[in-house]
């Protein structure tokens, strides 16, 4: 939830960097569509808070974010598959430090796995997470934000949370309650309310600096 939690630093961002403030569909979207994975999630009721846990959503939170941001640029001087290969280097690289130190233990016999019913190589779980759930993930995921936007993009990503609980009920055999089908019917409103809103035609604000006659003549031979 926390992470998630992002698309809301998206909306400020842009609103921040870009003046670009939100409209009153953007805003009824997301608080929609957090509410909506508040139910999904099962986050009512008494849970315990742990201050290590939220501090870690929270960057997580602010990392998606970052993704989405720099997915969206095309000006930068390195492409987003770039700095996202790069942040997996980095990543992959700091989980191996972590274990030669002792930080974390780890490891990764070359047994058989049962996948699907079926016994097969560790070899194609390993390339399933690196070609599906990594290669194809990334590139189609960045592209898919250049068409979309970094903040239309970043609503619509919420539904890798309702494909991740699908999944669960099909193929985990993981009930769904009612109130958790109602969460996602608010995720999918909260994602068209944003998307409704990226439709309409812009209407910037106008600053006028300097004598406001010169600027209405301006105006008027414009």
């Amino acid at each position: 939830m926390l992470e998630y939690s992002g698309i809301l630093l998206v909306v400020g961002w842009q609103w921040l960097r870009h003046a670009q403030r939100p409209r009153t569909l953007t805003v009824g979207g997301a608080v929609t569509a957090m509410a909506g994975l508040v139910l999904v999630l099962d986050l009512l009721g008494n849970h315990h808070v742990d201050a290590v846990g939220v501090a870690w959503g929270l960057g997580a939170a602010d990392g998606l974010a970052t993704y989405f941001v720099i997915s969206a640029h095309d000006d930068d001087p390195l492409p987003p598959l770039v700095v996202a290969w790069g942040g997996l280097v980095v990543g992959g690289a700091a989980l191996v430090i972590a274990d030669l130190v002792g930080a974390l233990s780890f490891a990764a016999p070359r047994t058989q796995v049962t996948l699907l019913h079926t016994k097969v190589s560790w070899l194609v779980p390993v390339l399933g997470l690196s070609l599906v759930a990594a290669v194809v993930a990334y590139v189609t995921g960045i592209a898919g934000v250049r068409l979309l936007g970094a903040r239309l993009a970043s609503f619509v990503w919420l539904f890798e949370v309702l494909f991740a609980v699908g999944f669960a009920w099909l193929l985990l055999g993981q009930s769904l309650s009612l109130v958790q089908i109602a969460g996602g019917v608010l995720v999918i409103a909260g994602i068209v309310l944003v998307r409704v809103d990226e439709m309409r035609s812009p209407e910037p604000d106008v600053v006028v600096v300097g004598d406001p006659e010169l600027a209405a003549l301006e105006r008027a031979a414009g």
